[in-house]
């Protein structure tokens, strides 16, 4: 396989193939190269001598090309064990994790860390019925900084809660998933931005 890096190099090595009557059984065109396969008793090592005789042709390296995705600067994880006695609490596991150089403070509003203020999670039965929340609901004036968390620098910050403590759980199969939060972040005293928080759905059984 040949790579050819300009249209004019292209029209070369159709002139080249056509002087020798051979084929050139496929022609792809994408982003940035061209692409000839041949076929027939002429070689590669052949053609490209041709090429290289007419127009001073060198093939060119095919250079790759690497996507970086940014990673976001905090994330959200659930931990719940698979199967709980509704006696004894059903437990779950909620982390915050700071995956930026720097250090940053989260308002703890509507977020886990602060407890249940508010509907934190959803949680649905088997038949995909939503299990209403039975705890607080709290109006909020403006924050102040002990409303605040600091997360170190690739650091995180942990809560447990108990589900069975504002939903009505019965012995059966759930799916649980953090209601969608959105973050708000400051960053060396300043306001930052504000972050989407959300979880994968996780199954638990209670008994």
């Amino acid at each position: 396989m040949l790579y050819l890096n300009s249209k004019r190099n292209l029209r070369v090595a159709i002139i080249a193939m056509s002087n020798y009557k051979r084929v050139v059984s496929k022609l792809i065109y994408t982003k940035h190269f061209f692409f000839i396969i041949a076929l027939g008793s002429m070689s590669l090592a052949s053609f490209s001598k041709e090429l290289r005789i007419m127009e001073g042709f060198m093939p060119a390296e095919l250079n790759h090309s690497t996507i970086e995705i940014e990673t976001p600067p905090l994330s959200c994880k659930l931990n719940i064990i698979a199967e709980q006695n509704v006696i004894d609490g059903v437990f779950v596991d909620f982390v915050l994790l700071n995956q930026s150089d720097s250090d940053l403070s989260v308002l703890t509003w509507y977020t886990p860390l602060e407890g249940f203020l508010s509907n934190l999670f959803i949680v649905t039965d088997k038949y995909g019925e939503k299990v209403a929340y039975q705890g607080p609901m709290v109006k909020r004036a403006k924050p102040t900084s002990i409303d605040y968390q600091l997360i170190r620098a690739k650091g995180n910050v942990a809560t447990m809660l108990d589900l069975s403590s504002v939903y009505s759980l019965i012995p059966g199969d759930y799916n649980l998933q953090l209601n969608k939060k959105t973050l708000q972040v400051v960053e060396n005293g300043m306001p930052a931005s504000v972050y989407q928080c959300q979880t994968d759905t996780l199954t638990f059984s209670v008994q």
